[in-house]
């Protein structure tokens, strides 16, 4: 997709794929792939939306404490 709004669904479902690996490889994949999902927030004026992908990320996947600390410090709650 080209539009930042019609690559959110995508990049979001890339994330997931990516933390399910549940290794370190998955983890760096998903949080390049968060800062993407964070420009097509931006770009399209949405960027509560983003964080509240994030928050909800942090608690679906918070048995993963290598993963929620790296997303903890890469995207400090505001």
């Amino acid at each position: 997709p080209t539009h930042p709004a019609d690559a959110v669904t995508v990049v979001r479902q890339q994330i997931e794929a990516s933390v399910a690996l549940t290794k370190r490889d998955g983890y760096d994949r998903a949080l390049s792939l968060l800062a993407e999902l964070r420009t097509c927030h931006e770009r399209t004026d949405t960027l509560d939306q983003f964080e509240g992908y994030v928050t909800r990320a942090m608690d679906a996947n918070s048995r993963k404490h290598s993963f929620t600390a790296r997303l903890k410090t890469a995207y400090q709650p505001r």
